[in-house]
This record gives structure tokens, sequence and C-alpha cells, in this order.
């Protein structure tokens, strides 16, 4: 996995959509109708740069998640520099 994560190419730097990524999880891969199974526990596991292009947009939309007891583990890939940013997002309440 981590070699995977190493190759993957980053087309639009600076373009981190995590708000659409955590929409996506939660209207279409967390539904009932995709196969979401009634005794599986809710959870989603984002990988991240932490530069989120819409800020407010992800955290209403991480938000949302929570109202629906979905447990979310963030994964930090950033290069030097970025691990401060990526902890202080990923703990804000």
């Amino acid at each position: 996995m981590s070699q995977a994560i190493r190759e993957i190419n980053y087309t639009h730097p600076g373009l981190t959509m995590t708000n659409k990524a955590l929409m996506t999880a939660r209207t279409e891969l967390l539904d009932h109708t995709h196969g979401r199974r009634s005794d599986a526990l809710p959870f989603v596991i984002v990988m991240t740069d932490g530069r989120s292009y819409i800020p407010m947009v992800t955290i209403s939309q991480a938000h949302q998640l929570h109202a629906l007891n979905v447990t979310v583990f963030a994964v930090g890939i950033f290069k030097r520099g970025l691990r401060r940013r990526v902890a202080r997002n990923c703990f804000k309440s």
C-alpha cells in the first residue's frame, strides 16, 4: 500500500477535494442501497494531504458523518512541513 501511495500522480496540486470524498462516502458508500450492512460498524478512511480546497465545506461534511455515528480516520500523505497542518485539521472539533 505504501508503494501505491508513493506512485499516486498528483495532477492538480492544491485542489484537494476532501469535502467531495466525505460527501461521497456518506451519500454513496455508507448507504444501505449500495451494500452497507446494518450489522457493520460504519467508518471511513480518508487519505489527505491536509490541504482541503474548501475547508468550511469539508468540516461540514465531517460533521454530517459524525452525526450519523460514522468513525472517520484520516491518513496524512504529505511532505515535510505539512505534518502540523494535518494534525491541526484532523483534531478540530
